[in-house]
């Protein structure tokens, strides 16, 4: 009795659900292998090219804070980035500077600086950014 059942399952086949999920995971890996292949023939091996801007000076407790915010816009990602800033205040000048550990390609972050004893913000400008190449 129990040869009968299986040969009777057996000859059924799949049924419409196994067939649609079947599909659908068909379907599903060829579309994820079609977006790889579109984003490795459109990879261009360009060398970090950073930017970096200013966010609004504060004045909190007699210190100037300013976010700086740094931008890869390459396709290789950045480590050690270093950004310098400097503030003149009442021609006297004073510098400061944030190192972030990485910056991605095509990715941004964020550090901050501070200066002491302020009373005003000031002139407050990037003087320069360096990066290497991890």
């Amino acid at each position: 009795m129990s040869e009968r059942k299986t040969s009777k399952i057996r000859d059924q086949g799949k049924n419409a659900l196994e067939w649609t999920v079947f599909g659908l995971s068909c379907l599903l890996v060829i579309s994820m292998i079609a977006v790889l292949a579109v984003a490795a023939a459109g990879w261009q091996d360009q060398p970090p090219a950073l930017s970096a801007k200013l966010g609004e000076p504060e004045i909190k407790e007699r210190l100037v804070t300013v976010v700086v915010e740094v931008t890869n816009h390459g396709d290789i990602a950045a480590s050690e980035v270093k950004v310098e800033v400097t503030r003149t205040a009442g021609g006297i000048g004073h510098q400061a500077s944030v190192m972030l550990d990485f910056v991605p390609r095509h990715g941004t972050r964020r550090g901050q600086v501070s200066f002491p004893d302020a009373a005003e913000t000031g002139d407050i400008r990037i003087t320069g950014v360096g990066f290497a190449e991890p």
